[in-house]
């Protein structure tokens, strides 16, 4: 029977305000094979974020350490973990009771699955928990083309579920990175473990004005740096894959970074490599996406069969 030990784990900086929701829904699992690790990240509130963590007793496993951000928290909660798989909980986020139920349900009907790491659509809420947007991914296309799991920013980090293994042959959270530590480790993982899409909404990400990842004075540099190395890490074959040609490729990935990200770094990277393709195959591209050649082969054969 296959019933892993799940560890919830719950990096914590100042979190009074949600900490308990976010708790109470790590506790309130259907799947009872887990452990709630939190991680007070040297929260200077007066002693509020610690209080509520003692208040559980021995339903969670708590640690205090000196502020070292959020790579710093969840490395230490990798440390700590007594569990076969890793699940992530902000501490302002909420998780659905079948989370960890219906991802190991999933799990169990994979053969290979201790080379999987899932992911799965979200909703979210405010600051009062009403529900405002379902993000719901375009799951075809994350089967077809599973490499835009990343580079579509389709993965919510409190989605997933990741064998302990897997931090085992990649390491740690890089603690340099203060925005980006997440992205940085799902590229390195997505070398050897395959990300799988679940159609189902199992978690809710709370989006309210104290949040301060997008105001980090690092934010858009790390954000530029993560692009251009996650558009490195495709292979020639691949880009061509994905999109029919590299020039393809790279049209895609602009497209994409210009609608919704700020990063002008990856943005001018992208540019540069559209403008070393020849002209004359970015013409092609072009008719061929419009379909104009398609039309242009299927008059000829027309053509050629009324002459005969």
């Amino acid at each position: 029977m296959f019933n892993p030990k799940v560890s919830i784990v719950i990096p914590v900086y100042n979190g009074s305000n949600y900490l308990r929701e976010a708790i109470d829904s790590a506790l309130a699992q259907t799947y009872k094979n887990i452990e709630v690790i939190v991680i007070n990240d040297g929260s200077k509130d007066n002693g509020k974020t610690e209080k509520i963590c003692k208040s559980y007793g021995n339903k969670i496993r708590y640690f205090k350490k000196e502020n070292g951000g959020v790579a710093s928290a969840l490395n230490m909660g990798v440390e700590k973990m007594e569990g076969e798989y890793f699940s992530w909980l902000s501490h302002d986020d909420v998780y659905y009771p079948n989370k960890i139920e219906e991802q190991l349900k999933y799990l169990s009907n994979i053969s290979d699955k201790e080379n999987v790491i899932l992911y799965n659509d979200y909703e979210f809420i405010d600051e009062s928990s009403n529900s405002f947007a379902k993000i719901i991914l375009d799951h075809n296309m994350l089967i077809k083309k599973p490499e835009y799991s990343l580079l579509r920013g389709s993965v919510n980090g409190i989605t997933l579920l990741i064998p302990k293994k897997a931090f085992d042959d990649y390491g740690k959270f890089e603690e340099d990175l203060k925005t980006t530590q997440d992205y940085d480790m799902w590229m390195r993982m997505s070398k050897t473990y395959k990300f799988k899409h679940m159609e189902v909404i199992l978690t809710k990400t709370r989006i309210h004005d104290k949040q301060d990842s997008k105001k980090h004075p690092d934010f858009v540099t790390e954000g530029n740096k993560l692009w251009i190395k996650m558009m490195k890490k495709i292979s020639k074959e691949d880009k061509k894959r994905l999109e029919g040609s590299e020039y393809g490729f790279y049209k895609s990935i602009l497209e994409y970074l210009r609608a919704w990200t700020p990063y002008n770094g990856a943005i001018k990277y992208a540019e540069e490599k559209i403008e070393s393709v020849p002209f004359v195959v970015r013409v092609y591209y072009l008719l061929r996406k419009q379909g104009l050649i398609q039309t242009a082969k299927n008059l000829l054969k027309k053509i050629k069969g009324k002459a005969t």
